[in-house]
């Protein structure tokens, strides 16, 4: 405060100099009054930036623990009983263990504990798919339609896709249900793509349940069903899938008590149908 009123009062000075106005003598005066008011502003601006630095540090300080707890429950650190056993699942692999050679498979992929190689992945995908092990062809099927490790080819990429599908794996079916939809390595085929969704989606397949729901919604390639809608939109949204629950909001307003109540009921009753152990 003392070195604000004395900054005003350097202010006041140099006006009533310029006030009175001398050629002989104001110069000089100004001259000094004027370094006089920058210093003593410096000084204030150097005392303000002290203070708000002082603040920020303190204000840090305090957020620290927090910052570093979030960070700690949205990446957790991963531990020796959480990384594979390489060394272990390597000697199952070269056994012919097919498990063991997805899974091997899946650590060059991800790049744990062996140095991350999508051509490696794909070569033990390769070896754990031909003894018909449904996520390894899904696997393969993923590296095939980016180009990961393998050269692109979504005809190939769907031929993967439906192998793993035929065995029961929900995923793959959602997957060669998307490729039929877009046309993609396939010929674009609405009803195969219906039916691929539907088989995923009695699998408890989140996506497939929203995809089905938003069909008999609009009523796209299937009749314009609105409990249907509702059943496989609010098996969705169960799962989290956000996107449903603005949809279910609409359907409400343009449903009857009795089709809703319907509707609950099939939510309720339903049981999703258990794939076999070789599409997991």
């Amino acid at each position: 405060m003392a070195a604000q009123k004395q900054a005003r009062q350097i202010d006041r000075n140099i006006q009533k100099s310029f006030m009175t106005f001398d050629p002989l003598t104001c110069p000089g005066t100004c001259d000094n009054q004027l370094k006089a008011r920058n210093q003593t502003y410096e000084a204030l601006i150097s005392k303000a930036a002290s203070f708000m630095w002082g603040l920020f540090s303190y204000a840090l300080l305090l957020a620290l623990p927090v910052v570093i707890s979030a960070c700690k429950q949205e990446s957790p650190v991963l531990t020796n009983e959480t990384l594979p056993d390489v060394p272990g699942i390597q000697t199952k692999a070269d056994g012919g263990d097919s498990v063991a050679q997805f899974e091997l498979g899946s650590a060059y992929a991800k790049g744990l504990v062996v140095t991350q190689s999508y051509a490696q992945a794909a070569h033990w995908y390769r070896l754990a798919a031909g003894q018909s092990n449904a996520a390894a062809l899904l696997a393969l099927g993923e590296l095939s339609e980016v180009g990961q490790g393998v050269q692109k080819d979504e005809a190939e990429a769907a031929n993967f896709y439906r192998q793993a599908a035929v065995l029961g794996n929900p995923a793959a079916q959602y997957s060669l249900a998307a490729l039929y939809v877009q046309g993609k390595g396939v010929t674009a085929d609405d009803a195969e793509a219906l039916k691929w969704y539907r088989a995923a989606a009695w699998q408890g397949d989140a996506l497939s349940q929203y995809t089905i729901g938003m069909r008999y919604y609009e009523g796209r390639g299937v009749k314009q069903d609105f409990v249907e809608a509702y059943q496989w939109l609010s098996l969705a949204a169960s799962q989290k899938i956000s996107d449903a629950l603005p949809v279910l909001d609409t359907l409400k307003k343009k449903m009857s008590s009795e089709q809703i109540t319907q509707a609950k009921e099939r939510v309720t009753g339903f049981t999703p149908v258990k794939p076999s152990a070789s599409s997991k």
